[in-house]
Parts: C-alpha cells; sequence; structure tokens
C-alpha cells in the first residue's frame, strides 16, 4: 500500500486526520454536513458541526423616531431561504415524475422560516410574498428521497402582516450586524443596538440602490454604478468607480455574485447589463455571457445557479426577474425580453408546472 505525504492510499476516512476531514466537510454543503453527521456515533464524531448562526432578533428598532409620539408598530426581521429541490437519480421521487419533464431536475423553494421552531411559509422566489399556488411541489418532501441544496439566504424587514413595503436588509452572522439603505442612505444595525447608526459617505450620499455581502464584507452599489466596501470601523472604501456613460437615470442597479464574482446589474426599463468587477483596476467590465449559469433577480435577494441543474430543457446565459409582479425572462444573447409563459421549460424552476 502507496503513501503520499504520511497517509497510506485506501485508508478509511474515518482514520483520516481530524484537521482534514474539517478542510473537506467545508466544502460540503450544510444540509450533506447534516446527513453524514446523523449516520452513526463514529461518523458525527469524525466531522464537526457547523458553528450555530447567529441569533437574529424578531423585531428590530425603526430607523426614525415615530412622530406623534404615539407607540410604533413593530418592525419585523424576517429571515428566509432559496433551495434547489431535486430527487436524486432511480429514486421512488425521480420515478413518480414523467420522463419528458424536466421537473424531475428539480426546482427551486423559497422558505421563510417562523417563529414556531420546523413550521415554514412557502413564498414567492422573486418577491418577499408568501404563495399558495405551487402545483409541482409534492405534498411532503422527504430528505432521503429528494437532494436539497442551500442557495442563498434572504433577509427583510416588514410591518406585520404586511410585506408590500418590505425592505431589503443585509446581515452578517461573522459581525452580527445588519445594513439597509433608507432613502438611499446606508445604515448600519449592530444586532442588540437599539438604534441605527447612518453611514457617512459625501460621494454617494442619498444616491445607493442596493446592497450585499460579498467575502463577508457588507458592499454597496449606488445610481452611477459606483461600489464600495464598508470597514469595521463603518467608513466606505471605494471598489469600483461610476459605469462610464451612465447618468443614474436607470431605473435600478444590482449586485449579485456568481462563481465568486461580484456582478452589476444594469436594469433600464425592460434592458438588462452585466457587469463584472475588475477588483485591481477597480472597475466593472460588461460581460456578454453568464455561459451556462441562469440569474435570478428579486426583492430581498439574487443569485445564480447552473442551469443544468434544471434538466435539458433550460438554457443559460438568461436572468429571472418580475415585471409587473410577472415572472419574466431576458436572454442576455440576443437581449430579448419574454414571459414566462414563452419558456415551459423554465416554468417547473417554479414549481408551475403540475408532476406530481
Amino acid at each position: 500500500m502507496r503513501e503520499r505525504k504520511g497517509i497510506k492510499i485506501g485508508t478509511p476516512w474515518t482514520d483520516l486526520p481530524k484537521e482534514l476531514l474539517e478542510i473537506i466537510s467545508s466544502f460540503l454543503p450544510r444540509l450533506d454536513v447534516f446527513r453524514i453527521r446523523a449516520v452513526c456515533r463514529s461518523w458525527r464524531s469524525s466531522i464537526t458541526p457547523f458553528p450555530n448562526p447567529v441569533c437574529l432578533p424578531h423585531i428590530v428598532p425603526y430607523l426614525t423616531t415615530p412622530i406623534r409620539h404615539l407607540p410604533p408598530h413593530p418592525i419585523i426581521l424576517a429571515e428566509s431561504t432559496v433551495y434547489h429541490v431535486s430527487p436524486p437519480p432511480h429514486s421512488q421521487a425521480a420515478a413518480s415524475t414523467s420522463s419528458s419533464c424536466s421537473s424531475s431536475w428539480g426546482w427551486l423553494l423559497k422558505l421563510k422560516h417562523t417563529q414556531a421552531p420546523g413550521h415554514f411559509h412557502v413564498l414567492n422566489c422573486l418577491s418577499c410574498t408568501p404563495t399558495l399556488f405551487f402545483p409541482a411541489y409534492p405534498k411532503v418532501i422527504n430528505s432521503l428521497d429528494f437532494r436539497v441544496s442551500e442557495l442563498a439566504k434572504a433577509y427583510n424587514l416588514h410591518q406585520p402582516n404586511d410585506h408590500k413595503l418590505a425592505c431589503k436588509v443585509v446581515v452578517s452572522s461573522s459581525s452580527s450586524s445588519i445594513v439597509r439603505i433608507a432613502a438611499g442612505v446606508l445604515c448600519h444595525l449592530k444586532i442588540g443596538d437599539q438604534n441605527w447608526t447612518l453611514i457617512d459617505d459625501i460621494v454617494s450620499q442619498l444616491d445607493y440602490e442596493d446592497a450585499i455581502l460579498y467575502k463577508k464584507r457588507f458592499c454597496a452599489v449606488d445610481i452611477n454604478g459606483r461600489a464600495v466596501a464598508i470597514k469595521s470601523c463603518l467608513e466606505v472604501m471605494e471598489i469600483a468607480s461610476p459605469l462610464k456613460g451612465v447618468d443614474g437615470t436607470g431605473d435600478r442597479k444590482i449586485l449579485v455574485e456568481s462563481a465568486g464574482d461580484l456582478l452589476l446589474v444594469d436594469k433600464y426599463h425592460v434592458k438588462l447589463k452585466v457587469f463584472k468587477l475588475k477588483e485591481e483596476e477597480k472597475q466593472w467590465v460588461e460581460v456578454k455571457s453568464l455561459d451556462d449559469r441562469i440569474m435570478f433577480l428579486g426583492d430581498d435577494c439574487s443569485f445564480c445557479i447552473a442551469a443544468k441543474d434544471f434538466g435539458n430543457g433550460c438554457k443559460g446565459n438568461c436572468i429571472f426577474f418580475n415585471h409587473y409582479s410577472k415572472f419574466t425572462v431576458f436572454d442576455l444573447e440576443d437581449s430579448t425580453l419574454k414571459p414566462l409563459q414563452g419558456h415551459p421549460a423554465y416554468k417547473n424552476i417554479f414549481g408551475l408546472a403540475r408532476s406530481f
């Protein structure tokens, strides 16, 4: 039996050094680690669990003092998770799906966490609103029959039972803090504090449009494409200069992470352009293709996923977003915009095609 750097080839994985197992497990999705640790005592002791996530408050303080000395309504901090759910090949769940239906490859599922342990609300994948229309979802999702992968975390602030004016926020577990944009101004809240702190930036003050957690740092972008990173001292550091030829008249600027890159979506009416951050040059460079990836632009989070995860009927290089409250597909290759109904294969992604 050969040896490599002191480890025999063919050594049982439970006999590997603990530090090596921890490195391997760090590349596994959270749910896969839970499955491994649930097998037996030996497996559970071989891989350390994920650290407990930061305990988020259910209610957060108002940004400003309520007027007329009236007691304010509580502001709810809502957390939801976007999952990719798919039955493994040759499983009973996959066999129950029509072979011609690409939903056997999986779909998106967005669940909002509630105060009751183990209870969730199903949300619209691109918004903060609850939905009751998901005919393609099975009534029961058994983790032994389905493969569940976590794609993104979404957070928003809203008043009780009112999601219409929900405000996107970004949460950092490592710093136990929250960042939001209010009237174009960056605001920071340390979890446990009673007051928000306004982040001063004379250049982009009143003009910020979106924020994201990228490489464990809060980053934000203004209407002209100027992007900053927020340092621990709450000072801003410019990481990208404004887009050339942009005057701030576009509809919206959106930050998205894709395969480790920070992307900027410039949305103008029904036309979208995508740019990638070149960190050394501090410049946005336009990209004409997302390759095999599909981008989803939501109200409280945006993310990308490989098109191959949804079957052969779905191609990449397209962007999904809500256009007048309807799912819409923008093809980055030919700059065409079509309703979801024009792409039957894509309907399965959102659980809109009946298959169970």
